[in-house]
């Protein structure tokens, strides 16, 4: 059995990949603060406090708090209990958001992709040939 150092486990990221990573980042901030406006406009509608609603879901409240602020993003099941907590009305609104979450993560994909294909690379014998003809003219 081979032994790893800490050298050998030390991963140092290019420059690339902290700009993706931080655009990450961005897009689970972005997607949990609209999470969170959705499950504070539907407790809101509802007329229920946060204790209430915390107490009847079996969570604290401190962890509610966190989802409708948009610090952090509840688990699929227990996002799923709140909406149906709250009624069809609100699971229909959750579910237009997951809708307009997925077009705007297509729209980003294909715009990633376009500019790519913009700056396509042309193979260098193609470059060569190219540059030869230009300066035989």
């Amino acid at each position: 059995m081979m032994a790893y150092s800490k050298t050998n486990l030390v991963i140092k990221p290019t420059l690339k990949s902290r700009e993706q990573f931080r655009v990450l980042l961005d897009q689970a901030d972005y997607i949990n603060e609209r999470v969170g406006v959705l499950l504070r406009q539907e407790r809101a509608l509802k007329g229920r406090s946060i204790r209430t609603v915390a107490r009847k879901m079996k969570i604290k409240r401190s962890t509610l708090k966190r989802w409708e602020l948009g610090l952090s993003s509840p688990p699929a099941n227990k996002f799923y209990s709140l909406i149906c907590f709250y009624g069809k009305e609100a699971y229909r609104r959750a579910s237009e958001l997951d809708l307009q979450l997925q077009f705007e993560k297509y729209d980003r994909e294909l715009m990633r992709v376009q500019s790519m294909q913009k700056f396509k690379k042309v193979p260098a014998v193609i470059w060569a040939e190219d540059v030869r003809f230009q300066v035989a003219a």
